[in-house]
């Protein structure tokens, strides 16, 4: 235990102990806040970052998926202590927003379909979170979610991801008493059932169809960025027609003899020093 925190960590000033001597809030030069968190011992080979575990870092470090918090680097202090320096988000933990008797049901709803749809998205990376708990899904103030601490061990075995998913939903069904609901109890049974992450957001998203006849606000944004992406395939369309068409007029009045391009300046395949 550390009674009195240092000054700096690894070069960084310590805001605050986050877990005392574990985890701790700083400050790195230009201000911004950081997440220093020790790697365990297991992660180590003589005093370095296990091969196997760097591998990990390092991926996940280039992850790209903009609901996983930046993994910034490694950093080593003077007693030989190695820590993870992650990026800092602010937000409320899953559970304590989930939770809010204030809380729309539907709100809720939402947010569950989008984190099962991050770890879906996860999972397409090939990377297991591991160790997913409460306290490591934020909700930041725009509403958007985040997943921390990504485990630095190699889990490969996405059924970790799915049954944390699991409990948690039951808690939160639970600490809102909706496990009697239709949706409840069909999540629940899903659960239960351990099907796949895919089949839990099919089921959030049915429900919700049903109950307010409108779709999910993850699903509007897909819809508006589909109709986008036609608008700009039939923009795309309509230019190849319309320069098809063009050079079609072209060529008619060459060979009608109507028409010459004009001729190439002499100096045209010249080389020219700049």
């Amino acid at each position: 235990m550390i009674a009195q925190p240092p000054e700096n960590l690894c070069g960084y000033e310590v805001v605050a102990w986050l877990k005392t001597g574990r985890t701790a809030l700083c400050r790195a030069d230009n201000a911004r806040l950081v997440v220093l968190k020790e790697l365990d011992k297991d992660c180590l080979l003589g005093g370095a970052l296990n091969p196997a575990v760097y591998d990990r870092l390092a991926f996940i470090r280039e992850l790209p998926h903009a609901q996983v918090a930046t993994l910034i680097g490694v950093e080593k202090d003077p007693a030989g202590r190695v820590f993870m320096v992650w990026q800092y988000v602010e937000g409320t933990d899953f559970e304590t927003y989930a939770c809010d008797p204030a809380r729309a049901s539907r709100q809720v709803h939402v947010m569950l379909r989008e984190l099962i749809l991050a770890l879906e998205s996860l999972h397409g990376q090939g990377v297991v979170h591991g160790d997913l708990r409460a306290n490591n899904i934020l909700i930041d103030s725009c509403g958007e979610i985040h997943l921390l601490d990504v485990s630095p061990l190699l889990h490969n075995d996405e059924r970790i991801d799915i049954e944390a998913v699991g409990e948690l939903i039951g808690r939160v069904l639970e600490c809102r008493g909706e496990e009697q609901t239709p949706l409840g109890q069909s999540l629940l049974d899903h659960i239960a059932r351990r099907r796949p992450l895919s089949d839990l957001s099919a089921v959030i998203s049915r429900s919700m169809d049903s109950g307010t006849g409108q779709p999910p606000l993850s699903l509007a944004r897909d819809s508006a960025d589909v109709a986008r992406r036609r608008r700009t395939f039939w923009w795309a369309l309509l230019c190849g027609v319309g320069a098809l068409i063009l050079a079609g007029v072209t060529a008619w009045l060459v060979q009608a003899g109507k028409y010459s391009p004009p001729d190439a300046p002499a100096d045209a395949m010249k080389a020219r020093e700049r």
